[in-house]
């Protein structure tokens, strides 16, 4: 009889350590699932950061001579801003400047920097193109549409990667120096 009470006590006993290591289990796969999808949310939100730099406010002017040395120079000024909620830095950062989507011209390289969430930043860029193709095209006069496109390296939280954003406005070659 005695020997019976130890077996049933060990039986019980070994019941409820089998129910303490299945709880341990779930609370770990719980604990895992949580981490998964914080690191998944905070992934996520990097990468719409990352991604949410816009281009705006296109201004600047535009003066050309034709004739053996001719050139076009664009003084261009934009601003980039982060739509984001996360600080953003931008590397191996280059403007391109199109004119009417298919007149490329020259390209610059810009200061690598961060953008803080709800900020600006200002660049004031120059492009020379020698094209004279291009020239004689912008000499014509006449509206135009002017594309700025920044391309960088975009860093946000846990998410890196390529970006290209573009903003454009019409130019009147009659009015321009």
């Amino acid at each position: 009889m005695v020997e019976n009470r130890k077996a049933s006590r060990v039986a019980v006993m070994g019941q409820t350590n089998n129910q303490v290591k299945r709880g341990a289990i779930v609370g770990l796969m719980l604990l895992g699932v949580l981490a998964v999808g914080a690191v998944g949310a905070v992934y996520g939100l990097s990468y719409q950061t990352a991604r949410s730099l816009t281009i705006g406010n296109v201004t600047g002017r535009m003066s050309y001579r034709t004739g053996l040395l001719g050139h076009a120079e664009f003084d261009v000024s934009v601003s980039v801003s982060n739509a984001g909620v996360l600080d953003t830095t931008v590397n191996q950062v280059k403007f391109s400047l199109t004119i009417d989507s298919h007149i490329p011209l020259s390209s610059v390289q810009a200061q690598s920097t961060t953008i803080v969430p709800g900020q600006s930043l200002q660049y004031t860029l120059s492009f020379t193109s020698y094209d004279q193709s291009a020239l004689q095209y912008i000499s014509q006069g006449g509206s135009h549409q002017v594309t700025v496109s920044m391309t960088a390296w975009s860093s946000a939280g846990l998410y890196s990667g390529w970006v290209t954003v573009s903003s454009g406005s019409n130019w009147n070659w009659g009015t321009a120096s």
